[in-house]
């Protein structure tokens, strides 16, 4: 079968799980680039991120196991070790 030829396996036609870990595994096998989940932070009102401003810009900041990230345009990266 195809999916078996072009991603070794990783991909079945049926696969169970929660919708946003089936599509972050999607991207990560076809794209074959690292997929960024939030981890186990959660807010007040149990999302994963909270609202915050870097510079003149509002975006959303999520906490990740080892840097956060900053959704806006453009996305910023920022990793723990380099905060001080």
């Amino acid at each position: 079968d195809v999916l078996q030829k072009e991603y070794n396996g990783d991909l079945q036609p049926l696969m169970k799980g929660s919708l946003s870990n089936l599509v972050a595994k999607t991207f990560k096998i076809i794209a074959k680039k690292r997929v960024f989940i939030p981890g186990k932070f959660a807010n007040a009102h149990q999302q994963a991120c909270v609202k915050c401003a870097l510079r003149a810009n509002e975006g959303l900041l999520y906490p990740l196991e080892k840097q956060f990230v900053f959704i806006h345009k453009p996305p910023v990266l920022v990793r723990f070790d380099e905060i001080e």
